[in-house]
């Protein structure tokens, strides 16, 4: 485990409450603290990715505690005031806390007025079917089943949690369900054999891969409509948006390359080459890194955003289909069709630490909110495994349609109002860098949709909202004099 004493000193982290309470849960272990440290944590894992330090940890009541560090902040040594860094960061925090919501319930006389807390789902696509089925993840129960039209494929669901886009490969369109009511409120033409599907990250474009035309159909969220048609290589399937929205990765399964988009122009700005016939496509919580699942060549690609380019190439089981990403960054899970099982992927060191069996023939693969469950859809035996990910054992299978084939995980508001971290559009979200120019130092706090994924609120990438605890991410970045740390994308 990296230590964060690494480049930060005692006497910074005496005068920085938030420095000190990061590394107080990162190098000591439970219930062993110094006196007057606070104990936020009962889990925490760090891991480094290039040159910043991420902190993985679980905070119980994280709102309470970090408001306490905040009014206990150290007076200021003679000679030395706080500057706005050590405001921005402890803003950067509480802000956090109060936009993504993790504080776990109080007591009423505490929490007076606070929002029920939201509900999470799975939603599945049974292709043989034509249905999406709606698992409560809280109770493992298929609670809802949507009609919807033929073959459906992929599904994603908006960061807001209102929307769940449904890919139906042999109806050439995408079903919009309004998740309130889990109805069909709009279909939505696109290319020939629509499969992946993703929603940029402030909502308010979806963009659908057409497998047979070899294009990716842009859909204006609000209207429903197609507004951008966008080239790409051969039998387009997976498709994944970089945290802060800016790019889009494409795998083209009909070839060896990955497409890379930039979304403001709505053009192909490189093709990496990877192997063979890559088909599935996730990006780490802070868009360092992109792993391509590459079915032909039974392996993972690692690119490196920076320059497009592959650092690693890691070896998994048969026929592989799909990867997500830990929202804490750590681990990325493979199916494997072909084997029966899902790989588990350290991300620090590229290898695999561990094989999972499920279902036949896996392919769809979505993370909870706080990354706690993985839900895999098993298109050979009609039904969803739901793994812990702390034990890497599978703790139920659910019963859904025919040939079920996608899965992606999202929360419903509780009553009271919206569910709190849910980014609107147009506002700023917490996986941009506290700076412009994207240089540390500086905290920011992320909840991975992102299930934000990877962590973050958003909800097309997960959520538990069952838990006492919550999770957070919080990832401090040192700046080195002699370089600059990259923008984030």
């Amino acid at each position: 485990m990296a230590s964060l004493s690494a480049g930060v000193g005692a006497e910074q982290r005496k005068n920085d409450p938030i420095r000190s309470a990061i590394h107080e849960c990162a190098n000591s272990s439970p219930g062993k603290r110094q006196a007057g440290a606070p104990r936020l944590s009962a889990l925490c894992h760090t891991y480094v990715e290039r040159n910043h330090l991420i902190v993985d940890m679980e905070v119980p009541m994280l709102r309470l505690r970090l408001r306490r560090v905040t009014e206990n902040r150290p007076t200021a040594l003679p000679g030395q005031r706080h500057g706005r860094g050590w405001r921005s960061r402890i803003r950067a925090a509480v802000i956090g806390v109060a936009i993504v919501g993790l504080a776990a319930p109080v007591a009423a006389s505490a929490s007076e007025g606070a929002l029920a807390p939201p509900r999470e789902f799975a939603y599945v696509t049974n292709s043989s079917s034509n249905t999406v089925s709606v698992i409560n993840t809280a109770t493992n129960a298929v609670v809802d089943t949507i009609t919807v039209e033929t073959n459906p494929q992929e599904v994603a669901v908006n960061p807001d949690g209102t929307r769940v886009y449904v890919t139906n490969g042999g109806s050439d369109s995408v079903s919009v369900i309004d998740t309130a009511t889990n109805t069909v409120i709009g279909t939505v033409p696109v290319g020939t054999l629509p499969f992946g599907v993703a929603v940029s990250p402030n909502g308010t474009r979806v963009y659908v891969t057409n497998s047979s035309s070899n294009n990716v159909s842009v859909i204006d969220a609000t209207t429903n409509t197609v507004i951008a048609t966008i080239p790409v290589g051969n039998f387009p399937v997976g498709v994944v948006f970089s945290p802060r929205g800016t790019r889009a990765y494409v795998a083209n399964t009909g070839g060896t390359t990955v497409s890379v988009i930039d979304t403001e122009t709505n053009t192909v700005i490189d093709d990496v080459v990877v192997e063979n016939n890559p088909s599935g496509v996730d990006v780490t919580p802070s868009g360092a890194f992109v792993y391509a699942v590459n079915l032909g060549s039974a392996s993972v690609s690692v690119i490196d955003t920076d320059d497009n380019t592959v650092v690693y190439t890691i070896p998994v089981d048969g026929d592989p289909q799909r990867v997500v990403i830990s929202p804490g960054g750590t681990r990325a899970y493979v199916t494997n069709s072909l084997t029966t099982d899902v790989s588990v992927i350290n991300t620090a060191t590229n290898s695999v630490v561990g094989t999972i069996p499920v279902g036949v023939s896996p392919v769809g693969v979505a993370i909870s909110l706080h990354g706690t469950r993985l839900y895999v859809a098993n298109g050979g035996s009609g039904s969803v495994s739901v793994i812990d990910t702390a034990t890497n054992a599978v703790l139920n299978t659910i019963n859904v349609g025919d040939v079920p084939l996608g899965v992606a995980v999202g929360q419903i508001e509780g009553e009271g109002g919206p569910v709190p971290g849910r980014a609107r559009p147009g506002k700023r979200r917490l996986d941009q860098p506290d700076r412009e120019d994207g240089r540390g130092p500086g905290v920011s706090t992320r909840h991975s949709g992102e299930t934000r994924g990877s962590e973050g609120h958003s909800r097309g990438t997960s959520g538990s909202a069952q838990h006492s605890s919550s999770h957070v991410d919080v990832e401090i970045a040192y700046k080195d004099r002699t370089t600059k740390r990259r923008r984030s994308r």
